[in-house]
């Protein structure tokens, strides 16, 4: 809370390194830059711009693999751009680490198809170069396609990747917290020792999954590991991420529903024996914003327009084809009739609705969190989201580049702070881990990889 009471709004940029992030087919506006995404000069211009702002961050999201499920092609992917190409995120990191001085970097690697030592080391890398702003997002992103490209002949179940991800966590936290002592790097010259003797130890893991002897190839950056981000929908995420994450992604259908997930998280992570306020919630956003209501309702509009059915469904790895089917067939009745599986992405986006439903409205994919309208209608709507659902933070999803973050940082911006409830400026050197949580750089003593610490300090190599 600010001096008056008011609860302070985190923001950051959703984006992924591709040429659409969800909304597929938008980058074709004439005036939209988005085919210059492979380029170091777009992400500089993205992060220095969020920089301009005072944003908390960039948000990356990724995939595992080119989905190629919908009509077995990439070709309706790659049409559309429907999150392919996608380049490697945590490179661009680096371009936005150099490029900025205060913005962190939220990166998503999954564990389902890594291996935790080079996941380890290149956070550790990237904390470094940052000085202190590196955020992992934990992620399984157990897909038909990664499947399909990681030489697997179906998807992981849900026992098998929680179980995965639980000791691949577990083998990074040792990493990260275990395999370097504190105060290892003494760099003296003198001395002419860089490595303390007998600071550095392996952590000879021997698990179901994971065999490490070895330590961290990295000393401990300035947060010691990433700040830790994971979405949460199921009861078992719910209970993974309050675990173990500091930043939550919440979605749903509506907003009640996400403002109880909300709920549901802080109870586990109290549950857990999470400190109060150590773990925050964010959602995906969508803000169009305008001179007038009329104004910003065009321009959403005329978005709308770009936005393709084919493109939603290959990123939803969907095997439906709506045009082999008629309009009033339910799409429960096509997963009974075995033409669609139950996992199929229409059906998880769209339960209990018809194959007319898609048509007409699966490509849009409505969030629940969404203002449309002059900078103080959507100020309005950013507070209802703090003060009644129970957001710390918002994940801005790009409808045009550079408009839509332009548009945020020069408009509404002044409005959150006119209403004193977003940052003037950045606290000079802060870690991001400290800017979310108002505590330290390192994870305190009620998050499970704080266990570790030290935990090998009296072990000889």
């Amino acid at each position: 809370m600010s001096a008056a009471g008011k609860k302070q709004a985190h923001v950051f940029l959703f984006d992924a390194v591709t040429i659409n992030q969800f909304y597929y087919g938008v980058w074709a506006q004439k005036s939209d830059r988005r085919v210059e995404f492979g380029t170091p000069e777009f992400w500089a211009t993205t992060a220095r711009l969020c920089e301009r702002g005072k944003l908390d961050g960039i948000f990356f999201a990724d995939l595992a693999a080119g989905p190629n499920t919908h009509r077995d092609s990439y070709d309706p992917a790659g049409r559309d751009g429907a999150f392919f190409p996608a380049y490697d995120p945590l490179l661009v990191a680096g371009i936005i680490a150099a490029a900025t001085t205060d913005l962190g970097i939220v990166v998503t690697v999954p564990t389902t198809w890594t291996h935790p030592y080079r996941v380890v080391r290149s956070f550790s890398t990237l904390d470094h170069l940052s000085r202190g702003r590196a955020g992992w997002n934990i992620v399984f992103s157990n897909t038909p396609a990664a499947a399909r490209a990681y030489g697997r002949e179906r998807p992981l179940t849900s026992d098998e990747y929680y179980a995965l991800a639980d000791e691949y966590i577990d083998v990074a936290y040792k990493l990260w917290e275990g395999s370097w002592d504190e105060g290892a790097v003494v760099a003296d010259k003198d001395a002419r020792e860089y490595v303390r003797a007998g600071a550095v130890h392996p952590i000879d893991h021997v698990g179901e999954h994971f065999v490490v002897d070895a330590a961290n190839y990295v000393d401990p950056g300035p947060q010691r590991l990433p700040l830790l981000a994971q979405a949460s929908g199921t009861a078992r995420g719910t209970a993974f991420a309050a675990k173990n994450a500091e930043l939550i992604l919440v979605g749903g259908p509506t907003r009640s529903y996400c403002a109880e997930n909300i709920r549901g998280i802080h109870a586990a992570a109290a549950e857990a024996g999470r400190a109060p306020g150590s773990v925050k919630t964010t959602a995906l956003v969508d803000v169009i914003v305008g001179p007038t209501r009329e104004a910003a309702l065009a321009k959403a509009e005329e978005y709308d327009s770009f936005i393709t059915l084919e493109g939603a469904l290959a990123f939803a790895e969907s095997r439906l084809n709506p045009e082999d089917h008629d309009d009033d067939v339910a799409l429960a009745d096509l997963v009974a009739a075995g033409e669609i599986p139950e996992t199929d992405g229409v059906v998880r986006y769209f339960a209990g609705r018809t194959v007319g439903d898609v048509k007409e409205s699966f490509r849009f994919l409505r969030l629940p969190h969404r203002a449309v309208g002059t900078p103080a209608e959507v100020a309005d709507e950013i507070e209802s989201w703090l003060d009644d659902d129970g957001l710390d933070a918002i994940n801005l999803r790009q409808w045009h580049c550079f408009d839509t973050l332009t548009e945020f940082v020069e408009l509404v911006v002044p409005e959150l702070r006119r209403r004193g409830r977003f940052r003037t400026d950045y606290t000079p050197g802060e870690t991001l881990r400290e800017r979310l949580s108002g505590a330290g750089p390192w994870v305190g003593p009620e998050h499970p990889a704080h266990r570790y610490r030290n935990a090998l300090a009296a072990v000889p190599n």
